[in-house]
């Protein structure tokens, strides 16, 4: 008697144990900025090729349709570009941008940098790591793309800086939902969240862009970037992307009056008026050519 008693005790608590652990892996182990919800192995699974900043702001549609992908392929590209803004009696006159190794981006001092002749003249130096990437799951013809900006040495003039993207093949936007643009601007460790609905965002049959307003009182970090869900069967597919920086007070209005093609700065971004665009550090883009069946990860 006592040892069926022992074995009905050991049955209800392996059972019980076993619930446990089942509804552990169903509840939410996260929740992003916009409500989605993950489990841990979700979650974690999406970290292989998604940084947290991106997973906390994407949207609940974009999160639900990727959450129970296993396997993912991604292709990335980076650029160290670094930037010299040069202004005469404080007014802008031009950049100059360069291509730069990580390790000199990393071990940067602008203090270092000749300052130009002239009683006049003063320069605003600093670098910027530009990175884009394309990942796919089961349905290959889906790519989301996510392209940031990450401030190495932070900029003195905070305005309308402008993120976008411009495939160079025949596309559309998931379910031309705009549910499937997401962004952010982290700055000092806030994420400040951006979406397709936004009056800041920039989209028409050409490509999408969002216009962030640099956060003032940022003081050590700053990073700005954008994730969009395009439906393209081309292979490769390839994709620009370009991030310019507002070097004079800009406005809302103003940085979103662009348009997306080849001859636009870095290869994306196409102001209307020159007025504009001189107010643009002109820094150099990004492009990636993606191939279905790149390394795989997951």
């Amino acid at each position: 008697m006592k040892k069926i008693l022992n074995y009905i005790i050991l049955s209800i608590l392996i059972v019980f144990g076993f619930s446990i652990n089942v509804g552990a892996e169903e509840n939410p182990f996260y929740t992003n900025l916009n409500g989605a919800t993950l489990t841990e192995s979700q979650y974690n699974n999406l970290r292989t090729v998604f940084s947290e900043n991106t997973i906390a702001t994407m949207t609940v549609e974009q999160i639900d349709l990727i959450k129970n992908e296993t396997d993912f392929n991604v292709s990335n590209e980076t650029h160290y570009i670094k930037t010299i803004d040069y202004y005469e009696n404080n007014k802008y006159r031009n950049s100059v941008s360069s291509e730069v190794t990580e390790y000199y981006a990393l071990n940067y001092d602008p203090s270092q940098e000749v300052m130009p002749m002239g009683w006049n003249v003063s320069i605003q130096p600093g670098i910027k790591k530009l990175y884009m990437q394309v990942v796919t799951g089961n349905s290959l013809s889906i790519k989301i793309v996510t392209i940031t900006n990450t401030w190495m040495t932070l900029p003195k003039v905070r305005a309308y800086d402008v993120i976008a993207l411009r495939p160079d093949s025949s596309w559309l936007i998931l379910n031309n939902d705009k549910k499937m643009i997401s962004g952010y601007q982290l700055a000092d460790g806030t994420r400040h969240p951006y979406d397709g609905f936004g009056a800041n965002t920039n989209l028409n049959n050409n490509g999408v862009g969002i216009s962030m307003n640099l956060v003032n009182n940022a003081t050590y970090e700053l990073e700005n970037s954008m994730t969009v869900y395009f439906v393209s069967g081309a292979n490769p597919f390839k994709i620009y992307g370009s991030y310019q920086h507002a070097t004079s007070e800009t406005s809302q209005s103003e940085s979103l009056n662009y348009d997306f093609n080849a001859n636009g700065l870095g290869g994306v971004i196409d102001f209307k008026k020159d007025s504009i665009k001189n107010k643009y550090d002109k820094m150099q883009g990004v492009f990636l050519s993606y191939n279905s069946g790149d390394e795989l990860f997951g």
